[in-house]
């Protein structure tokens, strides 16, 4: 599951944090020697967006999200740092 918490402390301005937690179970696999595992996924992040001319209105955005991923298969691990931007609209 993912969680997003926005907080708009005024007109024009948002602050954004954000935390996941996910399981991804493989109980079988389309090849035979395919391993039976359980890999976690992990993230958190945060960010600001900024109305153009206040709120309701266009709205660009950046986050920084952390994500780590615990697998038994080592080519399945990773531990990175995620810049998104965004642009949203609203009426």
């Amino acid at each position: 599951g993912t969680t997003t918490v926005t907080w708009r402390p005024y007109q024009r301005l948002d602050l954004v944090a954000t935390g996941g937690h996910y399981w991804l179970d493989y109980d079988e696999g389309l090849d035979p020697r395919a391993l039976p595992r359980v890999d976690k996924v992990y993230s958190y992040g945060g960010g600001f967006g900024f109305f153009l001319r206040g709120y309701p209105g266009t709205r660009l955005g950046i986050t920084v999200e952390r994500a780590k991923r615990e697998s038994i298969l080592e080519d399945h691990r990773y531990d990175t740092i995620r810049y998104y931007t965004n642009v949203g609209f609203s009426f």
